[in-house]
């Protein structure tokens, strides 16, 4: 995920590409986006700072998924 966000085609002024890729991510790979080290939940917290300037309804809802951390060991 880190690595497609450098690409020249993804950019959070189109909330179609932050949905398909980082939302996703955040919601659907448990796995790796609730891993102890807490990387996954820096990494959305910072586009969700950055996506609140251009979309505050599309951060809201991003937010979402750093709701359930306490389900996970």
């Amino acid at each position: 995920v880190k690595t497609l966000v450098q690409h020249p085609d993804f950019s959070l002024k189109n909330p179609n590409r932050f949905r398909s890729l980082i939302f996703v991510f955040s919601m659907h790979n448990l796995y790796h986006f609730h891993q102890k080290d807490g990387s996954a939940y820096s990494f959305l917290a910072d586009f969700i700072l950055n996506l609140n300037e251009l979309n505050p309804q599309l951060a809201a809802r991003a937010v979402e998924p750093l709701m359930h951390w306490k389900t996970f060991d």
